[in-house]
């Protein structure tokens, strides 16, 4: 007995415009897709979460999603749109209250905002903020996960108040501030001495023109050795760390191997123009991400010395995905340099361990970078 056939005509275009739709919409939504079969959890979570009797007072919806996400690893968050961590770090580092008062705030592993940077007798110092201190209210108004866009309120108009709460070694406290406002923030030069024939060059973080930065100041100095200091320095663009690094040495490869099975190299080229001088590198657990990628090049291709403490193993990168309207930043894969394994929750050992308290860094007392001096001659 034959079958019916004559709905099959209309029945099998439905399915090729069906499947047609969905191959478009994987494409659309690869990178979202590839996220929800590495954390499917992930995906679910509203639905899981809400299930959950959490104590009052209750969490906001984002902050219920950070904690389950938690469990996968730190890197991995959720952020609003309307609160994003990176456009609020960036609002808030270009305003002129920041640039005139001299600081910059960044946000911890555990989402916590704080001044990461305190310029030496700036206004900020001078009116009581220290590096290090968490943001917990700015005039008036309470810094949440939620509530991210309180951060807005360090700006205002030059001379008016602001009154903060920051948290300084477990404790509250509170600051009446007089903002200082700045036209234009100006780059700031990179911290560089002489020390006998030593060329001292210091990092406080990795961006996209530091290398021009970097070399400048070796073309306009006579010196014998360099100590390159990377110290507390919690890393920034990778490409730029591969520019620093290419100053210094003629050939290298940093390759990024994300868990969908793509990737991307990148490589040091010969310009002719290498330092050339013996190089120390300055190390510590604060160390981190693309400083420590800077780190395995030099050492590996620059014969750089590393001096100090074991670096702070982020070996990992993040990207970003649309999820419920808002962000997902999740851990996407890892970094290696030359033929060394992912440093990941190891850091890189240094060649001569010294271990120092970081207060003393830039003291008459900082023990590495006078052992650095020593190994250089």
């Amino acid at each position: 007995m034959k079958a019916n056939n004559k709905n099959a005509g209309p029945i099998m275009a439905c399915i090729v415009c069906f499947a047609l739709g969905a191959g478009a919409a994987y494409l659309y939504n690869r990178k979202a897709i590839d996220f929800a079969a590495r954390y499917p959890e992930a995906i679910e979570c509203e639905s899981v979460l809400d299930g959950f009797k959490v104590p009052h007072p209750e969490p906001g919806e984002n902050e219920k999603i950070n904690n389950f996400l938690a469990n996968y690893d730190k890197y991995t968050r959720y952020v609003a749109d309307a609160s994003d961590e990176e456009y609020i770090i960036g609002y808030v580092n270009s305003l002129p209250t920041a640039a005139g008062m001299g600081f910059q705030i960044d946000v911890s592993e555990e989402g916590e905002f704080y001044f990461s940077e305190v310029e030496k007798n700036s206004e900020a110092e001078k009116q009581g903020i220290k590096e290090g201190d968490i943001i917990l209210s700015a005039a008036g108004a309470e810094v949440t996960p939620d509530t991210l866009d309180a951060l807005k309120n360090i700006g205002g108009k030059n001379g008016t108040e602001l009154k903060m709460t920051v948290l300084r070694g477990g404790k509250n406290t509170d600051l009446t501030l007089k903002r200082v406002n700045a036209e234009k923030k100006m780059t700031a030069e990179l911290e560089n001495r002489m020390i006998g024939e030593t060329l001292y060059i210091r990092l406080e973080q990795i961006k996209s023109g530091d290398s021009i930065s970097v070399s400048d100041i070796l073309n306009e100095n006579k010196f014998s050795s360099v100590i390159l200091d990377l110290r507390q320095n919690p890393g920034g663009d990778t490409g730029g760390a591969v520019a620093i690094a290419d100053v210094f040495a003629k050939t290298g490869t940093v390759t990024e191997h994300a868990y969908d099975g793509t990737g991307e190299t990148y490589e040091l080229f010969d310009n002719g123009d290498e330092c050339g001088a013996p190089l120390a590198v300055l190390t510590d657990s604060r160390t981190a991400s693309a400083a420590e990628i800077l780190t395995g090049l030099l050492k590996q291709n620059a014969g750089a010395t590393l001096v100090g403490g074991n670096t702070f193993g982020k070996g990992i990168f993040q990207y970003k995905t649309r999820f419920r309207e808002g962000t997902l930043i999740y851990t996407a894969g890892e970094f290696t340099v030359g033929d060394w394994p992912c440093w990941q929750g190891v850091g890189i050992a240094p060649d001569v361990e010294v271990e120092m308290d970081p207060s003393l860094i830039g003291t008459d007392e900082d023990v590495q970078l006078q052992k650095a001096l020593e190994l250089l001659g």
